[in-house]
């Protein structure tokens, strides 16, 4: 599958969730590849894909401020 069309399947499957607050614009390859990696993350933890996200958030920042 070529680069282009994955992308815009990507694309496709990102959407809104009840509650959105951060705002977070997926936009270009680097960003999509990212948010699919996040979506498969997701999956994985059978978690919603803003639950996985704030984790994420959370445990990167309590590492960052406890350099």
């Amino acid at each position: 599958m070529g680069e282009r069309k994955q992308l815009k399947m990507i694309q496709a499957s990102v959407h809104k969730e009840p509650g959105q607050v951060t705002g977070i614009i997926w936009r270009g390859p680097t960003d999509l590849q990212t948010y699919a990696a996040l979506k498969s993350y997701a999956a994985a933890t059978d978690q919603s894909v803003a639950a996985a996200a704030k984790q994420l958030i959370q445990l990167s920042l309590a590492n960052q401020l406890n350099k």
